[in-house]
């Protein structure tokens, strides 16, 4: 059976409720959120981690991110590749973005993370998650991909405020639990990395 209209009726409520954020709301939150994911033992000294570059109405990560580098870590977003996905590229601090695909922003050059240097934590952006680490994204399956392709090993942590948490949120064989989820008021502790 598709899960397909229930994910559709979940994200267009969760869209609903995140277009109405104010630009001090979501500045306030985020800002409790980030604070609450910079104490994870994961980031406290972490050698590489993946964000993002959140849009208006996101989690946003600014801030995290320029901690993860002061306590000596490298920081990679994601990046448009090729038609058909994204990749995770280095971003130094004095890196120039553009706006990608989506109004996301991203690095403008890419160095593009592959070799022996693992990804410890990727930080999720999400429309909705679960009591268990489910995530709802945006529906290309972008993040999924990305995700999928993690050593077990990889913490991921989705960013939420408190109103994404939904009490079901459907699941199909290829969705992507999160390890953790971070809210204004609590983290979520889903399926543990391997």
């Amino acid at each position: 059976m598709s899960t397909m209209p229930d994910k559709v009726a979940l994200r267009t409520s969760m869209t609903a409720q995140r277009i109405g954020l104010s630009p001090d709301w979501v500045r306030a939150h985020s800002h409790q959120v980030q604070a609450r994911a910079r104490a994870l033992p994961e980031l406290l000294s972490p050698r590489a981690v993946a964000g993002y570059l959140a849009t208006p109405d996101e989690v946003q990560t600014d801030a995290l991110l320029a901690a993860i580098r002061t306590r000596g870590g490298r920081v990679c977003v994601p990046r448009k590749r090729d038609p058909a996905g994204y990749a995770f590229a280095w971003w130094g601090e004095e890196d120039a973005l553009v706006e990608g695909p989506f109004g996301v922003r991203e690095p403008r050059q890419a160095d593009w993370v592959s070799g022996p240097e693992p990804l410890e934590v990727v930080l999720v952006p999400g429309v909705a998650f679960g009591a268990e680490g489910e995530r709802l994204g945006h529906g290309g399956g972008h993040y999924d991909r990305l995700l999928a392709a993690l050593p077990s090993a990889t913490v991921t942590v989705g960013l939420a405020f408190d109103f994404q948490i939904a009490p079901r949120v459907p699941q199909d064989t290829h969705d992507i639990r999160c390890n953790k989820v971070i809210t204004e008021t609590r983290i979520i502790n889903g399926p543990p990395a391997r």
